[in-house]
């Protein structure tokens, strides 16, 4: 009777042979079904300027809920002369839950939807643009 030490030794082999092994046709198939299920990858772009208004005042980057697969890059115009505020709706001024962008800085987030990324600016009037999918 194998010893404790063998039975591991002959699963790790087992689990070595079986990822060497090529996948059959059909575990290639229901690979390729399940990404076709998942919609595309990143396959409709969203993109667009926001613009807030009022300095001190978080508003979402879109109004409704907005669906992503990827993710968004949100640039602050290269013209704007403050400080622009990312994050969640509890962001402002004196809060530590955002990423500060400069004028023509950006940040990438991986988020899947555009209605859960707000933006408050130090002056207003300032904009921000994004390019998501």
């Amino acid at each position: 009777m194998p010893d404790r030490s063998t039975k591991i030794k002959a699963s790790i082999l087992d689990a070595i042979l079986e990822v060497q092994n090529p996948a059959t046709e059909e575990k290639q198939d229901s690979i390729i079904t399940a990404i076709q299920g998942m919609g595309g990858l990143g396959t409709t772009l969203r993109s667009g300027r926001k613009t807030i208004a009022i300095a001190g005042t978080a508003e979402t980057l879109v109004a409704s809920s907005t669906s992503l697969l990827v993710g968004v890059v949100i640039k602050a115009f290269k013209e704007n002369t403050g400080i622009v505020h990312v994050g969640t709706s509890a962001i402002d001024s004196n809060s530590d839950k955002q990423y500060e962008l400069e004028a023509g800085e950006a940040v990438s987030l991986s988020i899947n939807d555009l209605v859960k990324v707000y933006v408050d600016v130090s002056v207003s009037g300032e904009s921000v643009m994004y390019l998501g999918s």
